[in-house]
């Protein structure tokens, strides 16, 4: 019995690696160089230099995969199955010589987009031309419950192995490296788990589209956890969309993750109940797949308002470009799934393969539509702040605004990170190679060469760094002490002093957060509040106010004074310009400010917390 289960299980391996030998040997070849990268660890350079064979290895995997199954359900003679397979090695080839030495986010998310296209195309390349809507289902329901076995043994095989590694490491003072732990999950997950996965792929795909199996789990979970999911979703996006038509904001940037969760969520409920769709019992569901689609298109043109406010004001980058082409799929696949008659649901994965695999390249790709609008965004705010001028760079010679700053900032940061400064060259006179090409070896691969750009502009990176929404600066005024104070018309001369470091928590802008008390001479008692967000000081005695001191009305003085001086970071104020005067019924006072700090947000010309002042106040009681 057990010579008959070797026998066997030698059997079905080799039966595997002659069916799928291509994609067997790139899962081998990955695995290698997995391994390999456990010794090389600390030269990051060659880490990078490596990690290209690997993710064409990767890609390999489900490519050669899906040339098998095409060629297979159209009894493809070997040597067409060669051909086939050396064009997809010529591909790798020259995918490999598009990647940059250093992997950057450019690489990295084409990598990702040519892997989710990959194994679109493993799910439907059997079906080409082929009218099998239920062997499509069935092909891919049992992929999937192959995948998820897969990983499971996997996990179960690796934990299994190292802790026995682990024992011997223990019991036996063995003293492993603790990279063994690494290299057997390589070899796990590299070999073990694509061999595994690879034997379950079903061999008759002809015979599926007579296969009724439907799991009844498999049903629970997409009635009774999915769909119930999905109109949990319906119900806040359209109550969020509610909430902006009644206060007629624009909506936020964060509905965009919600609107792809629920179309991911929706679509993938509708394909796995798909098959039970025509049962008596489930008529409901073609009711309910056409009514999904129908509401889904208001959520789809609430998220192309919310991705245009972004691109109209920072322009296209690859996450706005995907997000634009996705709702514009989704847009076509509601389209289809109403008013189609077919209601094919391979269009769902073929479409996606042919959408995903144009993005990546070519000049209508992510790529270069995101560098041309950073780099159009960054020519109209260089232009309008004198920096560019007749097409050349001068240095800046005045502060530009803190949104043109970040605008130019972010753009030329996002120019390194995809590594297209090149595309600045036009602009210099001096020759900037030696700082683009400063990556090129270990010595200067963390450089940061967008601040050496901008500072050749004339323009400190960290002035601007921060989105507009989150950046925050300290702002510090003072004046010199005046040599004397006419006090003949006041009764009282106060020294105030307020700290606001014990009270960063305070959020509630309503409630106090400082009392001081004086006493004055008939023994009454002078109480001053100061809330540190609105900046107001509330003078009152015995409980009843007498006067309200507002900070932002000698902020606006000290800001048109600056504006006057045509200084913007200007702090010595004079004692003049930092001087209220106020009078109620019961109270007139003078208060001399000679200290105010704070921080401001970006947009905001006033301060928005206040954390320290210090003032002299004259009072005459009524």
């Amino acid at each position: 019995m057990k010579f008959t289960f070797i026998v066997n299980m030698i059997k079905g391996t080799r039966s595997t690696f002659s069916r799928f030998a291509p994609s067997t040997i790139a899962a081998i070849f990955g695995t290698s160089i997995a391994i390999y990268l456990t010794y090389v660890d600390e030269n990051m350079f060659q880490v990078e230099q490596l990690f290209r064979y690997i993710f064409c290895a990767l890609l390999g995997l489900p490519l050669f995969i899906a040339i098998r199954l095409f060629s297979e359900r159209r009894d493809f003679n070997i040597k067409i199955q060669i051909v086939f397979n050396l064009l997809a090695l010529g591909l790798l080839i020259g995918y490999f010589f598009t990647l940059s030495q250093k992997i950057d986010s450019t690489n990295s998310i084409r990598f990702a987009l040519l892997m989710i296209g990959m194994h679109l195309l493993v799910s439907f390349s059997a079906f080409i031309g082929k009218k099998e809507i239920n062997g499509f289902w069935q092909f891919n329901k049992a992929l999937f419950l192959r995948f998820l076995t897969s990983a499971l043994f996997s996990a179960v095989l690796f934990a299994g192995l190292a802790l026995a590694i682990l024992a011997i490491d223990k019991l036996f003072s063995a003293d492993f490296d603790g990279r063994i732990y690494a290299r057997l999950w390589f070899v796990i997950a590299g070999v073990f788990n694509t061999w595994f996965f690879l034997s379950g792929i079903p061999s008759k795909i002809e015979n599926l589209d007579s296969v009724n199996d439907y799991p009844k789990g498999l049903k629970v979970f997409s009635q009774y956890i999915l769909l119930p999911l999905v109109l949990i979703y319906f119900m806040i996006i359209y109550a969020y969309a509610l909430k902006i038509i009644i206060t007629s904001n624009f909506p936020s940037g964060w509905v965009s993750n919600l609107v792809m969760f629920l179309s991911v969520a929706g679509i993938f409920s509708l394909l796995l109940i798909n098959p039970i769709k025509d049962l008596d019992e489930n008529k409901w569901i073609k009711t309910f797949r056409r009514l999904f689609y129908i509401f889904l298109l208001p959520m789809l043109a609430l998220l192309a308002v919310s991705i245009w406010k972004r691109i109209d004001q920072y322009g296209v980058t690859e996450n706005r470009y995907f997000i634009v082409v996705l709702n514009a799929w989704l847009v076509f696949i509601s389209l289809y799934f109403i008013f189609s008659k077919s209601k094919n649901i391979k269009m769902i994965p073929s479409t996606l393969c042919v959408l995903v695999l144009l993005t990546c390249f070519g000049p209508w790709g992510a790529f270069s539509i995101s560098i041309k609008s950073q780099l159009r965004i960054l020519e109209k705010n260089l232009t309008e702040a004198n920096i560019l001028v007749d097409g050349k760079i001068k240095k800046a010679t005045k502060e530009l605004t803190y949104d043109q700053g970040h605008k130019i900032v972010s753009a030329v940061d996002y120019l390194e990170e995809v590594n297209a400064l090149n595309e600045l060259k036009p602009w210099f006179t001096a020759d900037i190679d030696t700082i683009i090409n400063k990556n090129d070896n270990d010595e200067y691969r963390w450089c940061d060469k967008s601040s050496e750009i901008l500072g050749l502009m004339g323009i400190n990176e960290s002035n601007y760094f921060f989105a507009n929404e989150l950046h925050t600066q300290n702002v510090y005024y003072y004046s010199e002490e005046m040599k004397s104070i006419q006090v003949k018309d006041f009764d009282y001369l106060i020294n105030y002093e307020f700290s606001n470091y014990d009270y960063y928590s305070q959020e509630d802008t309503t409630k106090k957060v400082s009392t001081t008390y004086y006493t004055l001479n008939n023994n009454d008692s002078l109480g001053i509040d100061f809330y540190y967000k609105k900046g107001n000081i509330i003078l009152y005695k015995t409980k009843e106010p007498l006067i309200n001191i507002d900070l932002s009305e000698v902020i606006e003085k000290i800001n048109n004074y600056k504006t006057e001086k045509h200084e913007s970071n200007l702090s010595n104020i004079p004692s003049e310009k930092m001087m209220l005067e106020k009078e109620s019924e019961k109270l007139k006072t003078l208060v001399y400010f000679k200290t105010i700090n704070g921080t401001a947000d970006s947009n905001s010309s006033g301060v928005t917390k206040y954390e320290n002042i210090s003032a002299k106040i004259l009072l005459k009681l009524k």
